[in-house]
């Protein structure tokens, strides 16, 4: 079985969304990853041994799909495809909450090197 998540925007909302799928660690550019149209991306393979993959389109949404059941069929394969138009507002709001975690952290640690280094 393969799963394929099919976004038009948002490249890092489609990472990320793979990421949590695969429930990998996210790494903390993930703006810093754009991703090619109509190229396929290999994410990794989830725990029920399930193939993950991302694929940004451009355009004909419809076409796309039935191109990869019929590559499915042809193959013998089961295809999942996940659109991640209707999770975007979601996603968004988990990398933003995300990333300010990650710089908190980053800023707390600063601050406790800072505080450290002048016997604050």
């Amino acid at each position: 079985m393969k799963i394929i998540y099919i976004f038009r925007n948002n490249d890092y909302a489609a990472i990320l969304a793979a990421y949590i799928h695969l429930k990998i660690n996210i790494p903390p550019n993930l703006e810093q990853a754009p991703l090619k149209k109509m190229k396929l991306y290999y994410m990794g393979v989830d725990e029920e041994q399930r193939q993950v993959y991302l694929l940004k389109y451009s355009m004909k949404k419809h076409i796309l799909m039935n191109i990869l059941h019929g590559v499915g069929n042809i193959f013998n394969e089961g295809i999942r495809i996940i659109e991640l138009k209707r999770f975007d507002g979601f996603l968004n709001n988990v990398y933003a909450r995300y990333t300010n975690q990650y710089k908190m952290k980053k800023y707390r640690k600063e601050l406790e090197d800072y505080i450290h280094e002048n016997n604050l």
